[in-house]
Formats: structure tokens, C-alpha cells, sequence
């Protein structure tokens, strides 16, 4: 069984970090007094089991624990009326056994919740735990992935239980998602009426959402981030609160923060024209903020193409201003340059990185030590706190217009920009 670690856990694996109890409805428990003083020893030694320690220092011995705990288990099974919240407590015993070394949990609780997820399956909580456990049991993706499941769902974070939102962001720390991790603590704190700087976690969150220094130059592997999300790639930026979707395929270029400007251009695989040509295109974007007003950064970007057309368009809730532009003196043996050439001002706001982030792997150095792993993570930057200019240019021509036409409409449809 591979354990995860941070290097961030590694001082705090003794604080119960993952609130799984607060799962549970006790009311809709059995009330008789045998069960009752069972359930309560099972809580007194909660705090020795929540979590997995590689080394026992406890009051308890391990293999006592594990026996205690595993006879609670199979009075939780032989309980009726079966409800909700005997199964839910189950699982979570299943999960704590887990964390004891004891045998074959791991497979025991993989089918509870296969027969969970279908016997109740508008219930959050079981998404709730197994997330966890996966989380926990260095499985960070597929358990980040349980928890989405449920954010997708419900939607409205307030209508969710705070110790859900404290789980989740503890999940969204390890996966690369430090924005939303942020704002499910919020929620929490609200909920809780609670003061958010008293969770460590929202301290490591927020060390990890670096201010970036405008006037500061950063290289591109510090700018730009490039990840595969199922069938394709995103590159995404923090500082700049953008993520492009890219192929494998394509020809891809980025610079770092520079002159407090970045750059990416993207050619794709070349287009065949009706006359049997090879014709590559590329799509520019532009990441800028200035002292100029927009209507300078506007005006002077207008003023090296020949507009044909202009319309504003609203793009994932952007609004852009598009210019159609042609040049016959450019690529005259291609029908002439023609393409467009986008602008947009887009201000930062407390959502701002939100929409960009999803789970990925964690591809840096870790240590494996037995069977658990340390990772240390890596820290990141929010966007920046200042309206950007994002300047994006189509450069193709008439020959193969149709074509690259459709081609950066579905990307520039595909960009998330906050």
C-alpha cells in the first residue's frame, strides 16, 4: 500500500486532516447502550487512525487497535435497520483499518463504494470519503476527480458541509488547484464563522499563490505551465489567468515574463490549400500590462493592418474586440495575407485562476522511502493583480482562409481567459 506524503505533512501527519466523521448523522445511528459504548471507544481512538503514521507512538499498540477496530466493523455489518449512515461509518472504518496496515481493507473498501455510489447515489458523502482514502493512498488525480464529481454536482459550494470543503481543499493543495482550495476555505470559514488564517492549510495555499512582480522578468517555466489533460495538452498561466488548449502535433513557442509581456504562438499542421499547397499558418498571443490606456493599446495595434471589418464578441465571457484585416502585398503568391486580430481588457478579479486549474500529476522529484512517498511541492504564482491586454493575431492568408479560420475560432472558443 503506497502512502503520500508532502513535505509540508510531513510535520503536521498527526493532526487529523482529513474530517471524515463529520461525514456522519450520529442521530441516525443505533441508540441502544451496547453499540452506543462500542461507537464511543471507536471515536476515543479516531484520533490514532484518521490517518496513516509510519511510526506508532501511541498509548494503544497497533495490532490491539486494529483488532478493537475490526470487531466494531463487524458490529456496524450486522446492524438493522441498514441506513445511510451505518454504511457511511462503515466505510470510514474500512478507511481507518486502511491506515492500521490492516489486511485486504484496501479491496474491501473499493467495493463498498462501488456498492454505494449505486445503492445511494445521490448521496455526496460517499464521493466524499472514498475521495479521500484515494487522496490519501497516493491516488491524488482520481481523488481530486471524486470530489469534482461532487463540486460539478452541487454546484454552490455553501450548500456543501464546511469539513467537505476543508477535505477538499487539503486535496486541491496536493494537485496543483491552489485557487480553489482557497475558495472552498473561505466558504468553510464562513460557514464555520471562523477565522480562514486559522487552517494551516490556508497558509501553505496561499504561500503557493505567489504575488508576482510586475516589473520583474520570469523564464518561461515559471510563466507558462504545460500539462496534459486527457486527450490533449493545456498550457496555462497563472500570472496571467489563461489556459490554451494545444496538440501534441503542433509547433508550440512561450516566453517568460519579460518587459511585463508574454508571447505564445502556436502552428499548427499545415493546411492544404484548393490548389494543393502546403500552407502553414500560426496564431499569436499576447499577454501585456501596460501603462498605455486600452484605447492606445487599441489604437495602436489597429494601425498596422488594413481592418476590413470590426465587431465585439463576447468569448467565455470576454469581450473581445475582432478585427478582419487583409493584405494583398503580403504573401502575394498565396492569394494575400489575410486573418484577424483580437483584443480584449480583462481586469483581475478574486475568481481570477479559478477556471484554469484542474488536477494533474505531480512530476517533479519525490523520495520513496518503504512504502511512503514524500513529495515536495511546488510553488506557484496568482495572477497578476492588474488589468491585462491580451492581444491575439491570426497570421494566414486567402488561400487557406477557410481553413485556418475555423481552426483558431475552435481555439480561441477553447481559451479560458479571468
Amino acid at each position: 500500500m503506497k502512502r503520500l506524503f508532502t513535505t509540508l505533512f510531513l510535520l503536521l501527519y498527526s493532526i487529523p486532516i482529513f474530517a471524515n466523521l463529520s461525514a456522519v448523522n450520529f442521530s441516525n445511528l443505533p441508540q441502544d447502550s451496547k453499540f452506543q459504548d462500542n461507537l464511543l471507544v471507536f471515536l476515543n481512538n479516531s484520533k490514532y487512525m484518521n490517518h496513516f503514521t509510519p511510526e506508532w507512538n501511541y498509548p494503544i499498540s497497533k495490532n490491539e487497535l486494529i483488532t478493537i477496530t475490526v470487531n466494531f466493523e463487524k458490529e456496524l455489518m450486522e446492524q438493522t435497520p441498514r441506513t445511510y449512515d451505518l454504511e457511511i461509518l462503515q466505510l470510514i472504518t474500512m478507511r481507518y483499518l486502511y491506515n492500521l496496515d490492516a489486511e485486504n481493507y484496501a479491496k474491501k473498501i473499493e467495493d463498498k463504494v462501488l456498492k454505494l455510489k449505486k445503492t445511494y447515489s445521490s448521496e455526496y458523502r460517499t464521493y466524499w470519503i472514498y475521495g479521500n482514502y484515494l487522496t490519501s493512498s497516493s491516488q491524488v488525480i482520481k481523488g481530486m476527480n471524486e470530489f469534482l464529481y461532487v463540486i460539478k454536482k452541487i454546484k454552490e459550494l455553501k450548500l456543501l458541509h464546511p469539513a467537505f470543503l476543508e477535505d477538499y481543499s487539503y486535496s486541491c493543495l496536493l494537485s496543483f488547484m491552489f485557487k480553489n482550495g482557497l475558495m472552498a476555505l473561505e466558504t468553510a470559514s464562513e460557514l464555520r464563522k471562523k477565522n480562514i488564517s486559522d487552517y494551516w492549510t490556508y497558509k501553505q495555499l496561499a504561500n503557493m499563490l505567489q504575488q508576482p512582480d510586475i516589473n520583474g522578468n520570469y523564464p518561461d517555466n515559471e510563466t507558462w505551465n504545460l500539462q496534459k489533460k486527457e486527450n490533449k495538452f493545456k498550457l496555462f498561466s497563472h500570472m496571467f489567468g489563461t489556459s490554451i488548449s494545444v496538440e501534441e502535433n503542433w509547433d508550440l513557442k512561450f516566453t517568460g515574463l519579460n518587459n511585463k509581456q508574454s508571447f505564445v504562438m502556436i502552428s499548427p499542421q499545415k493546411f492544404v490549400s484548393s490548389k494543393g499547397k502546403e500552407i502553414g499558418i500560426s496564431v499569436l498571443f499576447q499577454y501585456l500590462v501596460s501603462d498605455l490606456s486600452y484605447a492606445d493599446f487599441v489604437k495602436n495595434t489597429k494601425e498596422k493592418f488594413s481592418i476590413l471589418t470590426s465587431e465585439q464578441r463576447t468569448i467565455n465571457g470576454i469581450n473581445f474586440n475582432v478585427y478582419l484585416f487583409e493584405d494583398k502585398s503580403k504573401y502575394s503568391s498565396m492569394g494575400g495575407s489575410k486573418g484577424y486580430y483580437l483584443t480584449a481588457e480583462i481586469p483581475a478579479t478574486k475568481y481570477s485562476n479559478c477556471s484554469i486549474e484542474f488536477p494533474y500529476e505531480i512530476n517533479h522529484e519525490n523520495i520513496e522511502t518503504g512504502n511512503v512517498s514524500y513529495y515536495a511541492l511546488k510553488n506557484g504564482y496568482d495572477r497578476i493583480n492588474d488589468t491585462i491586454y491580451v492581444g491575439i493575431l491570426l497570421d494566414s492568408c486567402n488561400e487557406v482562409f477557410t481553413e485556418s479560420s475555423n481552426f483558431f475560432w475552435e481555439l480561441i472558443n477553447q481559451t479560458i481567459f479571468e
